[in-house]
């Protein structure tokens, strides 16, 4: 075979590009096979035929030489002319196909039973030849598919049963779509049950916590308003059974029963807004207002009282200041800190004194604050006067006008502006405050 590819002038222009060199495996014996299996570079393919007989070994299997051959050439590709061994690291080439081999075979000899003419006796030509390659080779070799040549049969190619099967493959994709969508079914309504059961409780807690809070709200308003109806009975019976004869008195019990229907009615309404605030039910009307301004004008509503109570008043700020807030509820926050603070004024070193101060900070908040003269809150109670309805017994009175909503309702809207305020004990007095979003000059 060597003789002949060498003297064929066809191989010697078709591949003179190449360097053969030759092992004749009949001229050796197996251990020099080895050695000059060895001797082979690393940029070499090896073109393996028929490497079966040596000296000292008469015969050797194809699949068992192939083997070898791949251990002692240090992974160079191997390529075949037999179908036999390429699953055993043979990358496959142009075979002799040994079922194409033995289908011609047994045509030619059923001729030769049927007596019938045959152009050869020998099983040889190209009919016989088909490119059969090894898939798992080929990828270790990173030889694509589209670099072999047309036709060619690919062994253990995972991609044939998808061919080979194609009913099978498609029911199996069926299959595998069913599963996916009966999985996301579930999931689906897992996430839909989920959020359902989530909603029932929230709605559980939101009716348990609406109910606590009508209990919380009749409890705290029949205690408000025990004494006002007593007052009311008290004077109307007076009135009925004609105690005090006179029109004075008379004109007296009548005006005690109307101041305490409207502090009744000013007290229920204060308190349904108060809950609409904490149940986050009331929509703000937010615009650019000036709380210099809005200050002004609740110290002016104010005037009256402050010279019934010889209290003087000290602001300052002059030049507006903007935010963007309710400008009803932040006069309301500004008229209950102003009036609370008016109620609870004594004289320190010989003056009542209200200041009030409004500050721009820099991180974009406006801060106010309203200092009164007096006796410093109880650390125990400066937690507690933010709850509705309770009093501190030393400085609230009925004639101080005091309800227990006032502070109450502060809280409750500077929650909703998520803000912050609070109360802080200071020499010779108390100080109020709280916080609101500066508007911003390209606002």
């Amino acid at each position: 075979m060597k003789n002949e590819f060498e003297a064929s002038e066809e191989n010697a222009l078709k591949y003179s590009n190449l360097n053969f060199e030759w092992i004749i495996t009949n001229d050796i014996v197996s251990d020099e096979f080895v050695h000059e299996l060895k001797k082979v570079e690393e940029n070499s393919a090896i073109i393996s035929l028929y490497p079966i007989h040596f000296k000292d070994v008469k015969w050797l299997g194809y699949d068992d030489i192939n083997k070898g051959i791949k251990n002692y050439t240090n992974q160079i590709p191997i390529y075949a002319c037999l179908s036999y061994g390429i699953t055993e690291g043979v990358i496959g080439g142009k075979v002799i196909n040994h079922y194409n081999q033995s289908k011609s075979a047994t045509e030619m000899l059923l001729k030769i039973i049927n007596e019938e003419t045959t152009k050869q006796l020998y099983i040889g030509d190209d009919s016989i030849n088909d490119y059969i390659f090894d898939y798992e080779t080929l990828k270790e070799y990173n030889i694509k598919k589209w670099d072999l040549p047309k036709g060619s049969i690919i062994l253990n190619n995972p991609n044939d049963i998808i061919y080979k099967y194609p009913d099978i493959v498609i029911s199996l994709i069926f299959l595998f779509v069913g599963l996916i969508c009966i999985i996301i079914t579930l999931i689906c309504y897992i996430r839909y049950k989920i959020r359902y059961e989530k909603k029932l409780l929230k709605a559980k807690y939101a009716a348990e916590e609406t109910n606590r809070l009508k209990a919380h709200f009749v409890s705290n308003i029949s205690h408000e308003l025990k004494t006002p109806i007593a007052l009311i009975q008290g004077y109307a019976e007076g009135l009925v059974e004609n105690v005090n004869s006179d029109g004075e008195s008379r004109k007296f019990y009548a005006e005690v029963i109307l101041d305490e229907a409207n502090r009744m009615d000013k007290l229920v309404k204060q308190l349904l807004e108060l809950m609409k605030l904490e149940y986050g039910k009331r929509e703000f009307n937010n615009q650019k207002i000036d709380i210099v301004e809005i200050t002004k004008e609740v110290i002016r509503k104010c005037n009256v009282m402050l010279k019934e109570n010889n209290i003087e008043v000290e602001f300052e700020n002059k030049e507006p200041i903007y935010v963007f807030a309710d400008e009803f509820y932040i006069e309301q926050v500004i008229t209950n800190y102003f009036t609370n603070a008016i109620k609870h004024c004594d004289e320190i070193n010989g003056k009542k004194k209200i200041t009030v101060k409004i500050k721009e900070n820099n991180n974009n908040k406006v801060h106010f604050s309203i200092f009164n003269t007096g006796e410093n809150i109880a650390e125990e109670d400066l937690d507690r006067i933010w709850v509705r309805f309770y009093k501190v017994d030393s400085s609230r009175n009925r004639e101080a006008g005091g309800s227990g909503i006032g502070l109450a309702l502060v809280k409750a809207i500077m929650n909703n502006y998520d803000c912050k305020y609070g109360v802080n004990n200071k020499e010779n007095g108390v100080e109020f405050y709280f916080e609101l979003n500066q508007l911003q000059e390209n606002a």
